[in-house]
This record gives structure tokens, sequence and C-alpha cells, in this order.
């Protein structure tokens, strides 16, 4: 039996457990960038640390680069300090939902999104594999030289005005407390 996901309600205020690395000057093989871009025909943000994504999102006119990135690791060189990141695409046709979610896998803190989303499949939920892996976070607290990544979700509003629900994946705490598309973050 599928779990159900009410993508109806509105969340309270948590910060998602992951920090992003700071210094994009030392890149290594392992290092990648996360790009957000966001598509004009959902008004609707999405990340990505895939190269060949982010190649065709640039072409793609729906699509534009938002100028917020941040640097990651690539999941075959996580290290056990880390923080693996799922991605799962969550669809469904009515009431409209086209967004993805980002979980973490760690055993840091005792996250386990992506094992528990994958165990449970929620209804409309298609997992897409592991995209990257970041710092996890110590008591809350990012370690000195990464940052704190925050995940927004804005609800569907009644009635949808031809807007979906969307998670946004955010570096700046202004955007995060409500500036712009993200009105509230999810647990």
């Amino acid at each position: 039996m599928k779990a159900k996901l009410n993508l109806t309600c509105s969340f309270r205020a948590v910060a998602l457990c992951l920090c992003a690395l700071l210094n994009f000057g030392v890149a290594t093989a392992a290092t990648l960038t996360v790009v957000e871009f966001y598509n004009t025909a959902l008004d609707a943000y999405f990340i990505t640390g895939r190269t060949n994504e982010q190649t065709l999102l640039d072409a793609n006119a729906s699509f534009r680069r938002t100028g917020m990135s941040f640097a990651a690791t690539s999941i075959d060189a996580t290290t056990t300090t880390q923080s693996q990141v799922c991605r799962f695409y969550v669809s469904a046709a009515s009431p409209l939902v086209s967004s993805h979610f980002y979980g973490s896998q760690t055993s840091i803190n005792q996250t386990y999104d992506c094992e528990w989303l994958r165990t449970n499949m929620p209804t409309g939920f298609s997992y897409e594999g592991y995209d990257f892996a970041v710092a996890a976070p110590t008591n809350g607290t990012c370690a000195t030289g990464t940052y704190p990544v925050y995940r927004g979700f804005r609800a569907l509003s009644t009635p949808n005005n031809g807007k979906t629900s969307n998670h946004r994946y955010t570096t700046t705490s202004t955007t995060y407390d409500g500036n712009g598309h993200v009105l509230s973050v999810s647990t």
C-alpha cells in the first residue's frame, strides 16, 4: 500500500538540514555545481547538479538560471561526514503538481528521507536517484566553510491560478523567509 502525502497543506518553517560547501575555489573531480533554474511556464524552481540536465535546461526557452548555485560533492565521492541527497519527481494531474523533492540520507543525524520515501513511495512520487552530497550539520549548525541550504514549499492555492505547488531550495535566508516565491518551509 502506498503512503499518501497531502500536498495541499501549508507547512511550518523548518530548514532542510544540509550544508553546502562555501569555497568554489577548491574544485576537484569530486566537486560539482548545483544550479537553480526558474521555469516560466510553471512559475516554479528546480535545482540540479547534473551537468547534462543543466545543458538541456539552458537550451530550453521555458527555463532560465536564477544566479543561485552552490558547490557539492559527487555521489561517488561522498564521505562519511556528508549527507547524500536524493531526488524525487512529484506529479499529479488534478490538482496540478509538478515539482521535485530533494531529501537527505545520512546516519550522522539519523535523517533518512530517501530510504523512507523509497520504501513507502507516496502516490505521485517517482525516484530519480541520488543527485549530490553535502555536509550534514552538527546539532543544526553548519561547519566552518559551509552554509545552510533551505527547503521552501509553496502549497497549491485555491484556486491554483495555473500555478503548481513547488519545492524551492535556496542558500539565502531572505528567499527562505518568504521574499519571492518561497512562502513557507516544509519538514
